[in-house]
């Protein structure tokens, strides 16, 4: 991270970035979190393990620099997370457990901050690259739970739009060990039909991908002639496929793992004439997961799933409990979860980002001042 006021940065750091005064003001919050070393950084900012002041609480801090902040995307983030807390601290209705919750929204005069549950452990991707594939059992338990918040998700309104293994994480927390998470909210997006393409290219349904290349839609016209410019909740459903693939084999079905712009775009669209979906050879994977794989990645959205419920009527889920996947209590399968990181030892192997929350000229009106 870039340094900022003091030799260490700790003017910035410290305590979410206390004001110079050469900064115009800005409508900020208090900021009640201490941080205590970077979780990860992205291309927007940073993941920090912080705790509570005043409770000692250990949480995520999302700290997105004001420069980089964008509002239409920063608001329906904070919204989603948002509902999942308000939904489950009324009570009168089911949340799927896999969704992450919102503590608290504020602003300092250098970023914009997300304070969300904490969830520690491993992304999926972590587990994939340690076990080379999971077991099916493992994909059938772990799918099943994506499922069910991605029916949540769709039920209250939203398209969760970036799906993807390095999103998704295997619990070790005490209250939700062994169980997975959604823990990147930064595509989420409310309505039914939305016609820009955001997300990740290789878990990126096809119709997502017209929205930024009209030639693509010719494609897909081919294979659909009902095709239009747009998609809806099956882009999810498509992504989840892809997910499902990617972890009973230990690859992704369309281009390399690391030139996913030049081979995954060329691959997928060549796969646009002639849908199908090419397995290992060595592939040790059951015909209903196949077939569930399948059912996910067809080219037309309309032969997708339609909602949760026809999902789990698959026989690839024919063996799951569903009523402990829909459980908030019930403890995840004995699988070996204990890769990743808890709170102690990320305190305790501190690390900065690369890149710091720069100071700038107040905007007015401040597009996050209801935040």
């Amino acid at each position: 991270m870039a340094e900022s006021g003091s030799e260490d940065g700790s003017d910035a750091q410290s305590s979410g970035g206390e004001d110079p005064g050469c900064l115009a003001a800005f409508a900020v919050s208090p900021t009640p979190f201490e941080k205590i070393s970077c979780l990860g950084e992205g291309a927007f900012g940073a993941v920090w393990l912080a705790r509570c002041k005043e409770t000692g609480r250990n949480i995520a801090l999302k700290e997105v620099p004001r420069h980089l902040a964008e509002p239409h995307l920063l608001h329906p983030e904070r919204d989603v997370l948002r509902q999942v807390a308000r939904s489950r601290e009324d009570g009168s209705s089911w949340v799927s457990p896999a969704l992450t919750e919102l503590v608290m929204s504020f602003t300092t005069s250098f970023a914009i901050c997300l304070a969300m549950e904490l969830v520690e452990g491993a992304h999926l991707l972590d587990h994939v690259r340690a076990a080379s594939r999971m077991s099916e059992l493992q994909v059938q338990w772990y799918t099943a739970e994506l499922a069910a918040a991605l029916t949540w998700l769709h039920t209250a309104g939203w398209l969760y739009r970036d799906l993807k293994l390095t999103n998704v994480m295997v619990s070790l927390s005490q209250e939700s060990y062994g169980r997975v998470k959604l823990i990147d909210y930064g595509f989420a997006f409310y309505g039914a039909w939305c016609d820009k393409a955001v997300g990740t290219l290789r878990t990126m349904a096809p119709e997502v991908i017209c929205c930024a290349d009209s030639s693509w839609l010719e494609h897909l016209k081919l294979v659909c002639p009902t095709a239009v410019v747009g998609y809806g909740p099956a882009a999810d459903w498509w992504s989840l496929g892809i997910l499902l693939y990617e972890l009973l084999t230990g690859q992704p079905p369309y281009g390399h793992q690391d030139d996913i712009v030049l081979e995954g775009f060329q691959t997928l669209q060549a796969q646009l004439a002639s849908p199908g979906m090419q397995w290992p050879g060595d592939s040790e994977a059951s015909g209903a997961a196949k077939e569930a794989v399948s059912a996910f990645c067809r080219i037309d959205p309309a032969d997708r799933p339609s909602s949760g419920a026809e999902v789990r009527r698959y026989e690839f889920f024919a063996s799951i409990d569903w009523a402990a996947v829909d459980s908030s209590t019930a403890p995840g399968p004995s699988f070996d979860t204990t890769l990743g990181h808890t709170a102690a030892s990320a305190a305790a192997d501190p690390c900065r980002p690369r890149r710091g929350a720069l100071p700038v000229a107040c905007e007015e009106p401040d597009p996050f001042t209801d935040w």
